[in-house]
């Protein structure tokens, strides 16, 4: 999706599929003008878990951007494990630092609270001119209609959305722009990761719960373990 923002690859693919000819050669002469090439471009990751972080990687290492990120805590290894990612804390200026500083802004963070509505019209204001926005994260972190009026004045010059704020639902005049890239909620949607759902739960049972049902250690991934393990606890004393 990233590539998609910058080398406009929805109006490319609309133009291929039209049929029509002018318009393949329209296209093909107009967006050598407007794409660019990411490298050296600077990626904002709004969120660093682990998807956040495999997106660092890949786009340092393939697409030769520079990487800076935002997240409510550090991450954990700090200046040791960013130089393992090839990113930069954009703390010290928090998240508006990192949105003025960002060609590519890409959201990567929970849908809680505190990141509901995140990018809305104040925020996009931070944005440079002609900034790029992604969201894979939740489609509540983005206020749509904000988003909408900043591709409309030109403010963001390409958007792609894999989550909508609204969802199954999507809004009729980003449907209708050329220049904003939409699935279906479909980022993680691979048989590869379908197994891995399942895997990974049976492992964090087997690291919880022993053959004669007493707990035996704690949970790989649970975001509540400390509460799996009073419960457990409080079972295995009855």
């Amino acid at each position: 999706m990233i590539l998609s923002v910058l080398r406009n690859f929805t109006a490319s693919q609309l133009a291929a599929r039209s049929g029509d000819t002018e318009r393949f050669l329209a296209c093909h002469r107009e967006l050598a003008g407007r794409s660019q090439n990411p490298r050296g471009k600077v990626l904002g990751l709004v969120g660093l878990g682990r998807i956040g972080g495999l997106v660092a990687r890949k786009a340092r290492l393939g697409l030769g951007m520079e990487v800076v990120y935002f997240d409510k805590v550090r991450v954990e290894g700090g200046e040791e494990r960013e130089r393992e990612l090839g990113v930069r804390w954009g703390g010290g200026g928090g998240l508006r630092g990192v949105l003025e500083e960002a060609d590519v802004v890409s959201l990567h963070c929970d849908l809680n609270a505190g990141t509901k509505g995140l990018i809305d019209r104040e925020r996009i204001g931070w944005m440079k001119n002609g900034v790029r926005v992604v969201n894979v994260a939740r489609g509540g972190v983005v206020v749509e209609g904000d988003l909408v009026d900043a591709l409309q004045s030109g403010k963001v010059s390409a958007a792609a959305l894999d989550v909508h704020e609204f969802e199954p639902r999507v809004d009729e005049r980003l449907v209708g722009m050329e220049n904003v890239t939409l699935t279906t909620h479909v980022g993680g949607g691979v048989v590869e990761t379908r197994v891995g759902f399942e895997r990974l739960a049976m492992e964090n049972i087997l690291a919880v719960v022993g053959e004669d049902g007493q707990v035996i250690g704690e949970p790989l991934t649970a975001v509540n373990g400390r509460e799996v393990r009073e419960v457990l606890q409080g079972r295995a004393s009855d």
